[in-house]
């Protein structure tokens, strides 16, 4: 009860029993048998030989083991590595389970009298949501809440990646997956980020546009005071080649432009002509 006496709260606890049978219902993967296998390490860093600076540190949080998981069954129990009942199902799965119980609970003998999510449309209750293991800003019995939120055992940066495993205990797989895909999609500009650079810096190193090769070959002076782009006869049999720099110059000359515009017009007259 609230202390206004106006709002009440139910928590739920699932004991072993239903977690197991539903468990084995909904084919929630479990491990069987520790994945000895040796991993190469991949990637960019590892190519090199060097640690990599994206990565959190290891030593705070211990990287988790990889095992082979199969689907729950009672029946072989001891088959599954249990090393602690409360800590055999994941906050996630845990989560999970109670919130597929409640959404096929029936409240009364109605027809639709089934499910959490029409009493929270009817009012009846106002929320309902899983609780934390405890205060965000501490380390709880296993230290997830704090590593998936960035603080405790890992510093909060931007720059280092999450762990992915403790993400997905705590929040489930999909928001594992969220996880990584963002990570991944924000290492992919990378590339992006330094190719755009170096083309900026390129062309903020040009003094001006009349220092490239293609406006020189149209504004350029030569000795007979013509460029060295020709452009074809204006009519067939009385007119010759002539320079495109003085052809051009000469429709500019009725524009209120000033002198040293010319060749800027001219180059982007021609480019997109």
């Amino acid at each position: 009860q609230s202390q206004d006496g106006e709002t009440y709260f139910v928590k739920i606890h699932a004991p072993w029993d239903l977690l197991a049978r539903y468990a084995e219902i909904m084919k929630l993967k479990k491990p069987i048998k520790k994945d000895d296998a040796e991993k190469k390490k991949s990637g960019f860093f590892s190519w090199l030989g060097v640690k990599d600076p994206f990565q959190y540190d290891h030593s705070r949080i211990p990287q988790e083991p990889t095992y082979f998981s199969t689907g729950f069954n009672r029946t072989h129990v001891d088959q599954f590595i249990i090393k602690d009942r409360e800590s055999f199902f994941t906050p996630s799965q845990r989560s999970l389970i109670v919130w597929e119980i409640l959404l096929r609970v029936r409240y009364n003998n109605n027809e639709l009298g089934v499910g959490i999510s029409r009493l929270l449309a009817n009012g009846i209750y106002v929320a309902a949501f899983p609780l934390h293991d405890g205060r965000y800003d501490r380390d709880g019995p296993n230290g997830a809440l704090s590593a998936v939120l960035g603080v405790g055992p890992i510093t909060p940066t931007s720059t280092k990646s999450n762990p992915f495993m403790w993400v997905r205990r705590y929040v489930g797989d999909k928001m594992a997956m969220y996880f990584a895909w963002l990570g991944f999609y924000t290492e992919m500009l990378i590339p992006a980020a330094i190719l755009g650079s170096f083309t900026f810096v390129c062309g903020s190193s040009s003094s001006s546009l009349t220092s490239t090769n293609p406006v020189r070959r149209f504004c350029k002076r030569e000795s007979n005071s013509t460029g060295t782009i020709l452009m074809c006869p204006q009519c067939d049999k009385h007119c010759d080649y002539s320079a495109a720099v003085r052809v051009l110059l000469q429709l500019t000359d009725r524009l209120p432009l000033r002198q040293p515009h010319h060749c800027l017009l001219l180059h982007r007259h021609v480019l997109l002509g």
